[in-house]
């Protein structure tokens, strides 16, 4: 009988940490349906990173990210959120 390892499987490539008791996930595809899908839609954090096409919702409104940012909140006309329709 094979012994199973208790090696824990490790990421690969680049990862996200949230911070502390934060779950560290993979970086998925940039932009795009795609995108959407693995990141999800959550509320927005300051402090997280945020690139092309990922999803928020701020104030009750659902936003786009047009490129990387942290930081920079949701709803200023000439920021790097849109929102979605």
């Amino acid at each position: 009988m094979a012994r199973r390892s208790r090696t824990r499987a490790r990421l690969a490539g680049p990862v996200v940490d949230d911070g502390p008791g934060a779950r560290r996930r993979p970086v998925g595809p940039v932009g795009g349906d795609r995108g959407r899908r693995l990141r999800g839609v959550g509320a927005w954090k300051p402090s997280r990173v945020y690139v092309q096409g990922d999803v928020v919702v701020h104030d009750g409104t659902e936003y786009t990210a047009k490129w990387w940012t942290r930081n920079q909140e949701p709803g200023d006309r000439w920021g790097p959120w849109e929102p979605s329709s």
